[in-house]
């Protein structure tokens, strides 16, 4: 296969990288261990102990959808993958999924989400100020009195 035929086959299927970034099921098994370890932290708050086949299916999974819009996602990608987990999965994928993230961009989730959350306070600020003066939310009031005094 020559270079132009390569490049043209790519391009001819070529897709948007999905915003928001939507977690595919897993097999079977996968799911139902997922489940289970989901039951187990709720009921007590254990972590799962993740297999190394577990791991692997679901790491595959991601890859393989991941690859289907670009063989080389950026880091931006990668953590919306992470992110998505987080609003989407369960808990213990996000833990999983989170230090898989971390070990792949070797960027802290966690940390880089709570940074996304902080550049949104001023804005959220403003516009819960907007809805107490303008009357639609009274209750808004005391939070925003709390929060000026610190």
């Amino acid at each position: 296969m020559d270079t132009a035929s390569l490049s043209s086959s790519c391009s001819a299927g070529s897709v948007e990288w999905p915003s928001p970034f939507v977690i595919p099921s897993f097999s079977h098994d996968v799911e139902l261990q997922l489940k289970e370890a989901d039951d187990t932290y709720a009921k007590d708050g254990t972590l799962m102990t993740m297999s190394r086949s577990v791991k692997s299916d679901i790491l595959d999974k991601l890859a393989d959808i991941m690859s289907r819009v670009t063989a080389y996602p950026s880091n931006d990608q990668y953590e919306s993958v992470a992110k998505a987990s987080l609003s989407q999965g369960a808990r213990v994928r996000c833990r999983m999924i989170g230090a898989e993230f971390s070990r792949t961009v070797t960027t802290d989730l966690l940390h880089s989400f709570l940074d996304g959350l902080d550049a949104l306070v001023p804005r959220l600020l403003e516009m819960f100020k907007a809805a107490v003066v303008s009357g639609r939310k009274v209750t808004l009031k005391r939070v925003l009195q709390c929060l000026e005094k610190e």
